[in-house]
């Protein structure tokens, strides 16, 4: 029997296999529905300050129609294989894709052939949202640790796949290189702790 006060918790340890990092990553599901939420923490482990970029995305099913909202004003087009969908380096407002009538929030048809990754910045609010044939699926974040959202797109361009993945990342880079660059890298100091929580609901 469970109560509705109870939920259930998973926490996942680990070590990572080349930075001097570790990780835990605790995971709190209701007993009777409600918000899963998800608790990362990172440690230093090593004798220097670590530098490291981070995210955590979630994958859903993307049928024609379906829609992945975010409060963001600029897209970055990281690759795409359709020009209607925008060429790696474009800019545009979003969500729309300047001159080619696309709305990077709806997903296109499977046989489109459509794969595109782009980084949503600019970001105004701690959440996106996806719709999906009459179910809800909102995401929020901690907007202090959090810089950008990486959008994936593929509706049949990869492998056939119909899917949105949308990922909560730390910076608009995804390069460490580029990112301490920028300024935008996260850093540890040694024996310190970096830690951030995403919260996951659905209604129908």
């Amino acid at each position: 029997m469970c109560s509705s006060d109870l939920s259930a918790v998973v926490t996942m340890t680990g070590c990572t296999p080349i930075s001097t990092a570790s990780y835990t990553r605790e995971v709190t599901v209701p007993a009777r529905g409600g918000t899963i939420q998800v608790r990362t923490t990172i440690t230093n482990i090593g004798p220097l300050p670590l530098d490291f970029i981070w995210g955590s995305h979630i994958a859903l099913a993307a049928a024609e129609g379906d829609r992945l909202e975010a409060s963001a004003s600029t897209v970055n087009v990281e690759s795409s294989n359709d020009p209607g969908w925008g060429n790696k380096g474009e800019t545009h407002s979003y969500p729309l894709i300047s001159d080619n009538g696309v709305d990077s929030r709806v997903a296109g048809s499977a046989d489109s052939g459509v794969s595109a990754f782009h980084i949503l910045t600019g970001l105004t609010a701690d959440r996106f949202r996806a719709t999906l044939a009459g179910t809800d699926v909102e995401v929020r974040f901690e907007p202090d640790r959090i810089g950008a959202v990486c959008q994936w797109m593929s509706y049949g361009g990869h492998r056939g796949w119909g899917v949105m993945i949308a990922e909560p990342w730390t910076n608009p880079e995804r390069c460490l290189s580029d990112a301490i660059a920028a300024g935008t890298a996260q850093t540890v100091a040694p024996g310190a702790h970096w830690s951030t929580r995403v919260t996951l609901g659905v209604s129908c």
